[in-house]
């Protein structure tokens, strides 16, 4: 089954509590769905690690951090992150690149039409999967259609439990 088909086939599906009322796009665009990392911690300014907080689109996590290795000249196990963010999204997210005591490049010269650096610090631990509080999410669904009335949402957003 192709992934056309499949979608189509999703208005012929049974309901639990009935059909949609309303329906929109989307992931019409990447920065229709934006995540922001937040860490768990205030960086400490000081130690062996680079600590970047960059801004990526079209561009998936472990390739960023392979291109951050080249850039510093550090093999890619010495670049860490908390997380794996949506290629397909407008994302920001820390990075850690440990320097051994080294300078380290200008990171403002680590950009790209896919990644941007917005913050760079130094901290003393290297990033690991998990080391983060969350993630702040903004989706936007365009083309809105139906019961739009019935939406208690449009302004102030809604919140999103997993």
């Amino acid at each position: 089954m192709n992934m056309e088909s499949s979608h189509n086939g999703m208005a012929e599906l049974p309901y639990a509590y009935g059909a949609p009322t309303i329906r929109g796009l989307l992931r019409f665009k990447p920065e229709d769905f934006s995540v922001v990392e937040e860490l768990g911690f205030a960086p400490d300014g000081e130690g062996h690690h680079a600590l970047l907080f960059i801004e990526k689109r079209q561009a998936n996590t472990p390739w960023v951090a392979q291109q951050l290795a080249k850039f510093a000249g550090v093999a890619p196990k010495e670049v860490g992150y908390a997380g794996l963010k949506d290629r397909h999204a407008v994302t920001r997210q820390w990075f850690s690149v440990h320097l051994a005591g080294k300078s380290g490049p200008d990171w403002s010269a680590f950009s790209s039409d896919h990644w941007r650096v917005i913050t760079a610090t130094r901290h003393g631990r290297k990033l690991k999967p998990g080391y983060l509080s969350g993630n702040r999410f903004a989706i936007t669904v365009r083309e809105l259609q139906g019961e739009l009335s019935t939406l208690d949402c449009p302004e102030r957003g809604a919140q999103l439990f997993w």
